[in-house]
């Protein structure tokens, strides 16, 4: 390990905790329409990338804005070119109520740092950009040139790094701070697409289901579900009372009963890892017989098909392979008027699936719950062999720095090396550690964030030498 660079990240590792504070009060959350030409993908997401790259600016560094899309900051010279792959863009805080701390507070306890992005991604963005500046100040020859990449559009539609890839240049190899250790080559296909149906007026009647809605992004398992009713709706409370699920809580707003299901959310890449709201408010509903309309008839249908199951089993889309695992499935977003109805769905399959397979696997669910289908967007898996220079050298890195044997798998999110050629994803989180990236209370330990910094310093001080 080069104790000069491991030495220059602990001497400056206040000094990234607090920036890395800064960046999470910074409400960075992609607006989902755009709100015009000045910030196509929200100020608050902007405003992060300006203090971002004004850090990197502080450093020595050179930067670039792209149209308040994207930015990167360089080190070093020569034709070849590294590249580090890192959003500043976050999901939603979901339900407010459920967090400790303020989900944008940035607060420092216990040894952690908490707020939305501490985890995915502007802990390990800082983390990264720390590792650089130990590098440029460590007095090494810089053989190449490193440049970290930093988007706001991760999380929804990578307009971001389309952007970047029509005018930029294109790193030889990346990788991207954005999920764990030792290092991740290959990543499944995900496959985001909405069900669609219109219901016809029910008959007046003593109850009526006016609407549903629940979820926030295609990517977080929904941590709340609402159902709402008109009429003589004491007949639903009593019909609830005598189901007595813990899940459910009933209240009245406007002359309205609300029902509200709650669950945990999780990130859309291990949805077992959450409990789905929507999922429960719709089982919850199929048991109740009195409301005798279309949309109460496709409630019972589609909770026999979805069930708590996170797989596609009930489906016929289940299908896994040994290198990346079993498809997974997540009802993210549901949203009903009593007449119209949407439910969007995130679709993360295996990286040996025929791509025009999943699609299909999409045609079925949709023609099983009676339903139209659009696909909103598919990001395909990719898979990179562990046995090139690059990764060799990255796996080294971290094997100098932890002491732990370091070796390359799969996982079901999607990272920006997914839009990248010969992008690896390379942390921050450490074998063994718990993954709270989207859920309520997410934090990452400041030892987590420190070990980070110095395993990203060792490799790009490694691939320096290639």
């Amino acid at each position: 390990m080069n104790e000069k660079i491991s030495g220059l990240i602990e001497s400056c590792f206040k000094e990234q905790t607090a920036f890395t504070a800064n960046l999470i009060r910074i409400k960075s959350v992609c607006g989902k329409k755009d709100p015009g030409p000045e910030y196509p993908l929200g100020k608050g997401p902007a405003e992060c990338l300006k203090a971002f790259l004004s850090k990197a600016e502080s450093f020595g560094f050179r930067t670039k804005n792209i149209d308040n899309m994207i930015g990167w900051a360089e080190i070093g010279s020569g034709e070849k070119l590294y590249g580090v792959l890192a959003h500043l863009d976050t999901v939603p805080e979901g339900d407010p109520e459920k967090w400790t701390t303020p989900p944008f507070g940035g607060e420092i306890k216990d040894g952690a740092i908490y707020g939305r992005g501490s985890e995915d991604d502007k802990g390990p963005a800082a983390a990264a950009l720390y590792a650089m500046k130990a590098l440029k100040d460590s007095g090494e020859k810089l053989n190449a040139r490193f440049r970290l990449i930093a988007g706001l559009d991760e999380e929804t539609s990578f307009r971001c790094v389309n952007r970047y890839l029509e005018t930029e240049e294109t790193p030889s190899f990346s990788f991207s701070p954005d999920a764990s250790f030792p290092l991740i080559n290959g990543e499944k296909g995900i496959l985001q697409f909405s069900l669609k149906r219109s219901f016809a007026q029910s008959a007046p009647g003593p109850v009526k289901l006016l609407g549903l809605k629940g979820g926030s992004r295609f990517n977080v398992v929904p941590d709340s579900a609402w159902a709402y009713f008109s009429g003589n709706t004491a007949k639903v409370e009593i019909a609830l009372e005598k189901i007595n699920d813990p899940r459910i809580h009933t209240s009245y707003k406007d002359g309205f009963l609300e029902v509200k299901a709650s669950g945990l959310s999780a990130h859309a890449m291990h949805p077992e890892k959450g409990k789905n709201a929507i999922q429960a408010l719709l089982e919850i509903l199929s048991e109740i017989d009195f409301v005798p309309n279309e949309l109460m008839r496709w409630i019972r249908s589609a909770s026999g098909f979805l069930k708590n199951e996170t797989d596609g089993r009930s489906l016929g889309i289940a299908l896994s392979d040994e290198i990346s695992g079993p498809l997974t499935l997540n009802a993210a977003m549901i949203n009903s008027d009593g007449k119209d109805l949407i439910i969007r769905f995130d679709m993360r399959y295996p990286v040996t699936a025929n791509p025009d397979e999943m699609e299909e696997a999409a045609r079925l669910t949709a023609k099983k719950l009676g339903m139209l289908l659009q696909v909103n967007s598919h990001k395909k898996a990719f898979y990179i062999p562990a046995d090139t220079a690059e990764i060799k050298a990255l796996l080294d890195a971290y094997e100098s720095v932890s002491g732990e044997k370091g070796k390359a798998f799969t996982i079901g999110g999607g990272t920006y090396c997914k839009a990248f050629p010969n992008a690896v994803t390379y942390g921050a989180l450490m074998p063994g550690s718990p993954e709270l990236a989207h859920g309520e209370n997410e934090h990452i330990s400041l030892e987590t964030l420190k070990t980070a910094a110095k395993i990203y310093g060792e490799a790009l001080y490694r691939l320096n030498g290639l």
